[in-house]
């Protein structure tokens, strides 16, 4: 075979293993081909999980386990199904924390994060899920997952954290272990917003935020939901809040530690519930 000859035979079979699937499409711009959503707010393609199967690149599931369906304008989910953390753009870890997906405890399915953050001197350490996204700044943004605690909740120590340019919304439990809500913006930290619902431990409890952003000058609002029930809706301090980034686990703890269990992730711009 001569050379140029070789050489198409090589292109041919380069060519035959490449597949659409092996692209990236994450911020590429609408329309998205399968295995990706068209995030409105920024009209770029994000990646999700259909009803047609896990996202490209995740591979299938373990134990022929399906991947989780993304509810109505969801814009990632994530079951734990593929028994990683592929699915997230990264995780962060403190020192001697530790942050597995594990086939123990599960909601659904056959997996579920464990996030786990031993005491410490101090607090503040981390153990989380990172999903990094366009920013929102209009509509909704909304956040569900399941949680189960093997231990209290307490301390204002986090599970949720919702991040953008020195805004943040934390969804914890106070020193009683009833479910709160904390926000921090760039010029301060107004009151925490205390529900009268207890974040009970070795149960599986499904939780929601939504927030609502500001919208012809008035204030934004954010309303927690546990199981399906409007725990309190209150209006946010700051009515010029973006969200980019996502933190789930234990997001923060305090010198006592955390240890909490996640499962059936949503990020969604419109209310999902718990089905």
């Amino acid at each position: 075979m001569s050379a140029a000859r070789k050489l198409l035979a090589g292109a041919l079979v380069a060519a035959a293993g490449c597949r659409i699937a092996d692209i990236d499409y994450t911020g590429k711009q609408c329309p998205c081909p399968q295995g990706y959503a068209c995030e409105p707010a920024s009209n770029t393609c994000a990646r999700s999980v259909t009803g047609d199967g896990p996202i490209p690149n995740d591979g299938p599931a373990p134990d022929g386990d399906a991947a989780l369906p993304c509810a109505a304008n969801g814009f990632f989910c994530d079951d734990f199904e593929t028994g990683d953390l592929s699915r997230w753009t990264t995780s962060y870890l403190s020192p001697t924390v530790t942050l597995d997906v594990e086939k123990t405890n599960v909601s659904s399915g056959h997996f579920a994060l464990d996030a786990n953050v031993p005491a410490m001197p101090t607090g503040g350490a981390i153990a989380a899920a990172v999903e990094q996204f366009p920013p929102l700044s209009t509509g909704t943004f909304a956040v569900r997952a399941w949680f189960y605690l093997p231990q209290p909740l307490i301390h204002f120590d986090s599970v949720i954290t919702m991040v953008q340019s020195g805004h943040v919304l934390t969804v914890d439990a106070d020193d009683s272990s009833y479910w709160t809500f904390t926000e921090h913006t760039p010029t301060g930290s107004p009151p925490d917003e205390h529900s009268t619902t207890l974040a009970v431990t070795n149960a599986w409890t499904c939780v929601e935020v939504d927030y609502e952003f500001a919208k012809n000058g008035g204030a934004a609002t954010v309303t927690l939901y546990l199981a399906d029930k409007a725990a309190f809706a209150t209006a946010a301090a700051d009515p010029a809040a973006t969200f980019g980034e996502l933190r789930i686990g234990v997001s923060r703890a305090d010198a006592g530690g955390d240890h909490v269990i996640v499962d059936d992730v949503v990020l969604a711009t419109q209310h999902i519930g718990c089905n």
